[in-house]
Order: C-alpha cells, then sequence, then structure tokens
C-alpha cells in the first residue's frame, strides 16, 4: 500500500495548508490503473483484515448540486424537476410541419416556422427520498449497448469523501452496497462530516461565484482536478492510504488484469474478499445480505430486470422507495397536467363537461405509460378533442399559447424549495 500511496504523491502536491493539486494524471491513466490492480493482488495474497476505517464513501454532485450548506438533502437538480411531454404536443407538431393544407394555412399569429416544437415541455416536479454513494470509489458509468447510459463524471464537479465507520450506526442507512448505498433523508438532512475531503474539478473554483462556499472549504482538505474525476478519486484515496475499489461497470464489480511476462496479475481475489467483507457489514449493522439476493429480487430480476441478474446487492431501483418514487412521480404528473391544461383552457373558454373528459383521458394516458420510460402519445385525447386544442391555440395565436407556457413552467420552477437541494 505504501508504493500506491508513494506513486499518487507523484502526481498530487501542496500548494497552501488545505489545498493540494493533482496534475500530470491524465497521460498515465493505463499505468495507474495497472498499480492498483497490483497492490490489490499483492494484499489479497493472504486474507486481508479489513475493518471500517478501509472504507469510505464518495459522492459526486454536479455544479448546479453541490452541498451548498454542507448538508445532503433529498434533492437535487435531477430529481427536484423534469420537463415532461406537452399534452397538446401533437397539435404544436401539425402546425410547425404543416401535415396538410389545413394546417399549413392555419393563422395562428406567426409564420409558422416560428414555432418551437422542441421546447413543447412543462415542469413538473420530481420526488425522491434518498441519497446514493458509492464506496472506496467513484460510481462508474454505465453503458449497455442500444440501452440505458449513465455518465457521473461529466462537467464541473464537487466530490465528497467520508468516513464510512461514521455512518454505519446512523439509522437513516438503508443499503449497503458498493455501488449503491443510500440512506433515507425524507424526514431529515445528513450534514457533511467534519472529516470529509473535497475533491473538486478546477473550474468549478474559477467559476463558481458562492463565497460563502468557498470559505466553509477552509476548514476540510481540497483536492483540485482537471480532468477524469474517476481518476482523481483513486489517486486522492491511494494518497491517503485507501484501496480504490473502480471497475468497468462497476455494479458487477468485474474482476481486472494484466500480464508480466506471461505472469496474471488480476484483483480477482482482493474483489472475493472485499465482497466477504461488505457481505460482514451487511449481516452485521442492516441484519441484510449483499452477497445471498433474496428469492424475491432474483424472481424479479428473471421476469423484468435482466440485466439485474447475477448481481451481489440488492440496488435502489428495486426496493420499495423506487416503487413509492415512481407512484408519487406519476400522481405529481397528473396533477401537473390538470393544472396546465384547466390554466390554458380558461383563457378560451371551454365547457366544463369536455374539460372534464379531456383531464380523464390524458390521466388514463399517463396511468397507460405508467413509470416506463417511453413517450406518452395522448393518443385518445387527442384523437377526440383535436378540434378543441386547435381552436384553443387559435384563439390565443402560438406566441400567446407559448408566453403561457412559459409562465406556467416559471410557476412551477418557483414552488420548488431550493433550500432543499444538496
Amino acid at each position: 500500500m505504501k508504493k500506491l500511496e508513494e506513486l499518487a504523491s507523484k502526481y498530487i502536491k501542496k500548494t497552501s495548508d488545505n489545498i493540494y493539486y493533482i496534475d500530470g494524471y491524465e497521460e498515465d491513466e493505463e499505468s495507474i490503473k495497472k498499480a492498483i490492480i497490483e497492490a490489490k493482488s499483492i494484499l489479497a495474497s493472504k486474507p486481508i483484515a479489513f475493518s471500517l476505517d478501509d472504507f469510505v464513501l464518495v459522492r459526486i454532485t454536479s455544479e448546479k448540486n453541490y452541498p451548498r450548506n454542507f448538508k445532503y438533502f433529498a434533492l437535487d437538480e435531477r430529481n427536484a424537476y423534469v420537463p415532461i411531454e406537452n399534452p397538446f404536443y401533437s397539435l404544436i407538431g401539425y402546425l410547425r410541419y404543416g401535415v396538410n393544407d389545413y394546417y399549413r394555412d392555419l393563422e395562428v399569429g406567426c409564420p409558422h416556422e416560428e414555432i418551437n416544437y422542441e421546447a413543447y415541455n412543462i415542469i413538473a416536479p420530481r420526488y425522491r427520498d434518498t441519497k446514493h454513494f458509492s464506496i472506496n470509489s467513484l460510481a462508474s458509468n454505465i453503458y449497455q449497448m442500444f440501452g440505458y447510459k449513465v455518465e457521473f463524471d461529466k462537467g464541473k464537479s464537487v466530490i465528497i469523501i467520508e468516513p464510512l465507520k461514521e455512518r454505519i450506526n446512523d439509522p437513516k442507512l438503508v443499503n449497503l452496497n458498493p455501488v449503491d448505498t443510500f440512506f433515507d433523508l425524507k424526514d431529515s438532512s445528513l450534514d457533511i462530516s467534519k472529516n470529509a475531503v473535497m475533491v473538486i474539478q478546477e473550474d468549478f473554483l474559477k467559476d463558481s461565484q458562492d463565497q460563502e462556499f468557498k470559505e466553509k472549504l477552509q476548514n476540510y482538505p481540497v483536492f483540485i482536478y482537471k480532468t477524469n474525476s474517476a481518476l482523481a478519486v483513486d489517486l486522492v484515496l491511494a494518497f491517503l492510504g485507501y484501496i480504490p475499489q473502480r471497475s468497468v461497470q462497476q455494479s458487477k464489480l468485474k474482476p481486472e488484469c494484466f500480464f508480466v511476462n506471461h505472469q496474471e496479475i488480476s484483483d480477482k481475489e482482493f474483489i472475493r474478499q472485499y465482497q466477504e467483507y461488505i457481505e460482514y457489514l451487511n449481516q452485521t449493522y442492516l441484519h441484510t445480505t449483499y452477497l445471498q439476493v433474496p428469492e424475491y429480487y432474483q424472481k424479479n430480476r428473471r421476469s423484468h430486470a435482466r440485466d439485474f441478474i447475477g448481481l451481489p446487492g440488492v440496488l435502489h431501483s428495486e426496493t420499495a422507495y423506487a416503487h413509492a418514487e415512481q407512484e408519487r412521480n406519476i400522481e405529481s404528473d397528473i396533477n401537473v397536467y390538470k393544472e396546465y391544461i384547466s390554466y390554458m383552457f380558461s383563457h378560451v373558454g371551454v365547457s366544463s363537461d369536455i374539460l372534464s373528459d379531456y383531464l380523464k383521458l390524458v390521466e388514463d394516458d399517463v396511468m397507460d405509460i405508467g413509470s416506463l420510460p417511453i413517450k406518452r402519445t395522448f393518443f385518445e385525447s387527442f384523437r377526440k378533442y383535436e378540434n378543441v386544442i386547435r381552436d384553443m391555440v387559435v384563439k390565443l395565436t402560438y406566441p400567446k399559447y407559448d408566453e403561457l407556457t412559459e409562465e406556467f413552467n416559471q410557476r412551477q420552477l418557483s414552488k420548488i424549495d431550493k433550500s432543499r437541494q444538496g
């Protein structure tokens, strides 16, 4: 481990009492990665006497979502609100692209080419109760061929590293998983540890106008990096005396290796012992299991979440937390649609019977799609009330329609308690 610390010291220089600068590492990623694998291989050549002192929680946050008050809250800019499909988007598309002569010639108060079809979304709040961390690594990006992609290491980031031992008895701790440890923050925030370490992207510090946050940083060791968040975190962890545990598609904890004179150097045995210790922590502190995924979840994976088959540990998306969040968000979207549609029609006058029926059709569409990651169609509501929607836009004119939609969105954004984000 000392060898790994010495390697990290080549790239990390202390520039003031609490500031460290990480430089010259980007071109050496492969050699650094091999050094980490080798250190893990050597350490695992005999049983590892792990303790809580060997583990830290790591969380990466964006420039919009860093914990300004040095507290974690349930919300962040990704889930405080989202743009959702405007229920009138088919009509706007008909106008913008002129699906027939009637729509091409329809007078809406502006040339049709000025209609911004891409800006039709409306704003809806999102609800989430949990805050998520990885253990001894930055959460790795997740890529799937022709499928979902999640990138955690883009842009100006603030990364917080904290001792796991300070959280292990926290009643808010719900799930202990190397890639998806999470806490329930529905009812209260989580103070950042006084023993935390900050790893901050250079441009964030240059561009941030948050002087109060910068002043508070004086109370913490701050490591400044330029690019490659994951590699920077690996170096900081090594510098601090921890073994970085990062791999490609990290949810699988895939072993990695390289060869020296035809001899394989692998971290496979380290990962095995690492996982066994995580299992021990789960059984001891949470009275759950990490390695032996309960049959209920295995059955669900076989039926609905094939990408999770064989993964150790339960993930947030499999828990009752995720299901409850999906249900609340669906209900929230329905309420937003009802408010928006009623607001727009109130400016032109629509009978209560038509409005009630139209809202019910929109609700049915939302419920039919549910939490599936596909576009809501509003097929039935548009098919039945195309003329009503069209007359509304004609009476308002498109510029007024656009103005009212923006006004509605701004009102939605103003409702979000930004002090609960971070």
